[in-house]
């Protein structure tokens, strides 16, 4: 995957994301699992879980520090 930036009125923006998964206190769902973590960490972005966001869908934090999450 070859690093992009769009250009918007003279403005250099790096196709780089940071990536925050949040925890909701009624939901099981999460917004990534660790394997997609991995494949956006694999082309240079940077993906936050929050502590235990995945716990209600069965993916625990460590899943997701080895995926590359922070």
């Amino acid at each position: 995957c070859q690093m992009l930036s769009a250009d918007f009125f003279g403005f250099q923006f790096p196709s780089q994301m940071n990536i925050g998964i949040l925890t909701e206190q009624n939901d099981t769902r999460v917004a990534l699992i660790p394997e997609t973590i991995q494949k956006l960490v694999a082309d240079g972005n940077q993906a936050w879980v929050a502590h235990m966001a995945g716990a209600k869908a069965f993916y625990s934090d460590a899943d997701f520090e080895a995926a590359g999450a922070k």
